[in-house]
């Protein structure tokens, strides 16, 4: 993972542009679109706002991505925001939403329920047994949530407390 930073003092933004693998992605649209003050961690996490995110570098299923998180000692993410959407704009991932308790009732890791929400045009649909939600990377049309099922495998964004 290379960083390229600089600040610029007209708009009083520091820029990053990463040159690496696609979770690098996500910490670019990050940093390009939203200026957060970042800082980065041991262990892989990134520091922004009061948050800080882990973006896995392989794939697994949603319920063995959130046992990472959790070993990590977060959970995977939980959108409270356009903000905290934006930060997974750029990635396939899973994200810590769920109906496997009960079907078209979906919530998330922490037990609340959602709210608000990014599903694609069409989605949640179950079409197989879809109890797990995902971020779409994409182009306009095509970003928003999607409901898969939950032994696919996929990267995945954990988050916690900074």
């Amino acid at each position: 993972m290379v960083f390229n930073c600089y600040t610029d003092s007209k708009r009083r933004r520091k820029v990053c542009l990463c040159h690496c693998c696609v979770s690098c992605w996500l910490i670019k649209l990050t940093f390009t679109f939203f200026f957060f003050s970042v800082r980065f961690y041991p262990g892989g996490w990134t520091r922004i706002g009061t948050q800080l995110y882990y973006i896995s570098t392989e794939n697994k299923n949603w319920q063995e991505s959130r046992k990472d998180c959790k070993n990590k000692g977060g959970d995977l993410i939980i959108i409270n925001s356009q903000q905290e959407q934006d930060i997974i704009l750029g990635i396939d991932a899973w994200i810590g939403l769920t109906d496997i308790e009960r079907e078209g009732t979906w919530k998330w890791v922490d037990g609340t329920p959602l709210t608000t929400s990014y599903w694609r045009k069409g989605e949640p649909n179950d079409i197989h047994d879809e109890d797990c939600a995902y971020n779409v990377a994409g182009t306009n049309a095509l970003i928003g949530w999607n409901d898969a099922n939950c032994a696919g495998r996929m990267f995945w964004v954990c988050e916690k407390e900074a």
